[in-house]
């Protein structure tokens, strides 16, 4: 069983870790002491026969061994899939890789993955068999039996359309995707899935149960417009349900992430985002990366990066990048690094080693290594990650500029426990041969207030509540009426065509203003909430 974690507790809390090779093998080097050793599976369809190993090195010669021995406790397959590239060059081919594995207890019968391009990514061709139909290319991989991996690659051309700093997705999904076990008896039946479309003038988000059953409670989304925070409003669908969302296509980045039903299978956490529509070709970039990507499930996996002209060639970029100044994330959201490297010596880089001292703040027990550029052999010492890159042949960018360039790829959780404000940074360094470490930039994360409130928080159903404004268009002042719940406290924002917030206002007893008050004629939003729950939203033209 390879890819499997395995930890080695010492009696002081130190922790060590192995990954096993493609037999099933796995070693550390541990300081003297006493042990409990324990195999991470790395998919709920495994437990363990053996149970926890204790084991003692009592002097600097000892070697000790444990073995793990596993079982079935749900017969099942679970693809796992990685896809990524070193970066994204318009005008320029570039390079796809692939990685798959099948980390569940029975054999994956003619399994497939599936990538669908961005339409501004043209693939180009692969030497692995594949069938394409328009931006989908679907990669058969035969039968894998349980711990069999495999990789592919393919070239994609980025086109001169694209502008520097848009952000171009990549998709891979692996087939079958089924989830298996018995599910959680609370679960309601619904299921909550996001889309988008773009008409000439708007941004359509449409949220759909595409699940069997109707909602029970409400949850709630969210809608981010150029890093600030536009909107929050609950929903509750019936089976088949959908509620929708426009805003003008103006050139702004839009982000929506919705909370995903109770006891849901699965991982989905529904978020998609819309950059570059509208604006008369003028468009703002470097928003779209700011939350994770709906692609926590294994078997999916989407990479989105920015479209680049320069650049450093050796670096390092965390995934999701956060959300404002402080790269804010949740409590629990798993990191994607992504290490870049590029031979921009004089000769072949024959060795290559990726040294990552892990930030304390993450669990190297969570750690899912992830595909590459090259083959690589990982090695971990307590909180150092080795990624060796043996007789990678790498040739220098005077010689083969496009083949300069490799990266590797992996996921790690946060501890558990951590405090609001705990901050996250991670560098690496790379070496080339013999030659001193080129160190990268350092990432930063931030651990921040939930984007999402809880379902079961919101007060205030907005079913009940009914907004008016009159008259509109309107002159130097208008009238907000309040009809549902006449005794709440609300509050009103107003907000210009760009999301931007202007000012707010406070309504009692049902009745409020929208003042001028210097604004300059236009179109305007406005949100009414209470007690954090938006209870309406609409336009107010000012004459």
């Amino acid at each position: 069983l390879p890819n499997w974690m395995v930890r080695a507790t010492a009696t002081n809390g130190d922790e060590y870790f192995g990954v096993t090779d493609s037999l099933g093998n796995y070693d550390f080097w541990a300081a003297l002491g006493n042990y409990t050793v324990v195999a991470i599976p790395p998919a709920p369809y495994w437990d363990d026969c053996t149970g926890p190993i204790l084991l003692t090195l009592s002097d600097t010669a000892d070697v000790d061994t444990a073995n793990f021995h596993q079982y079935k406790v749900i017969n099942c397959p679970l693809l796992e899939v990685d896809i990524s590239t070193p970066l994204l060059r318009r005008c320029f081919n570039n390079t796809y890789n692939v990685n798959y594995c099948n980390n569940g207890s029975e054999t994956a019968v003619d399994a497939q993955v599936v990538v669908t391009l961005d339409s501004l990514i043209e693939f180009v061709g692969s030497l692995f068999p594949h069938t394409q139909s328009g931006t989908e290319i679907t990669f058969p991989v035969g039968d894998l039996e349980p711990g069999e991996c495999g990789s592919f690659y393919f070239i994609m051309h980025v086109s001169c359309d694209a502008a520097l700093g848009q952000t171009l997705c990549a998709e891979a999904h692996a087939y079958p995707d089924s989830i298996c076990g018995p599910g959680n008896a609370n679960w309601s039946g619904a299921f909550i899935d996001a889309s988008s479309t773009c008409t000439a003038d708007s941004v359509i988000f449409t949220l759909t149960n595409s699940g069997t059953g109707d909602m029970d409670e409400p949850s709630y989304f969210i809608v981010v417009q150029d890093g600030v925070m536009l909107m929050t409003q609950d929903f509750e669908l019936e089976a088949g349900g959908t509620t929708t969302v426009s805003y003008p296509a103006t050139g702004a980045t839009y982000s929506l992430l919705a909370e995903q039903v109770p006891n849901a299978p699965g991982n989905s956490q529904p978020s998609l985002f819309v950059e570059g529509w509208g604006g008369n070709g003028s468009f703002s970039t470097g928003f779209a990366l700011q939350f994770p990507e709906n692609d926590a499930d294994p078997f999916l996996s989407i990479d989105c990066q920015q479209v680049i002209g320069s650049y450093d060639p050796n670096d390092k970029r965390g995934y999701p990048y956060g959300f404002g100044p402080d790269n804010l994330i949740e409590v629990g959201q798993m990191l994607d690094y992504h290490i870049r490297f590029q031979n921009t010596g004089t000769d072949t880089a024959f060795k290559v080693v990726i040294k990552d001292v892990i930030a304390p703040n993450l669990d190297i027990a969570t750690l899912r290594p992830g595909t590459s550029s090259h083959p690589y052999l990982l090695e971990i010492y307590q909180d150092t990650l080795l990624f060796i890159f043996e007789n990678i042949l790498l040739p220098d960018s005077f010689v083969n500029e496009p083949g300069s360039h490799g990266f590797v790829k992996f996921r790690i959780g946060q501890r558990a426990g951590l405090p609001l404000g705990t901050v996250i940074e991670n560098e690496a360094g790379i070496y080339f041969d013999f030659n001193e470490p080129v160190i990268t930039n350092r990432t930063r994360h931030q651990i921040g207030e939930p984007f999402i409130v809880s379902a079961a928080q919101p007060p205030v159903l907005r079913s009940k509540i009914s907004c008016v404004v009159y008259p509109n268009p309107m002159g130097d002042e208008a009238v907000v009426l309040i009809q549902g719940a006449e005794n709440q406290q609300f509050e009103l924002r107003l907000y210009d065509l760009m999301g931007r917030f202007l000012r707010s206002e406070k309504i009692t007893g049902g009745m409020g203003k929208i003042r001028k008050d210097g604004l300059a004629d236009g179109l305007y939003f406005y949100e009414v909430t209470a007690n954090g729950a938006v209870v309406g939203q609409g336009k107010v033209a000012m004459e």
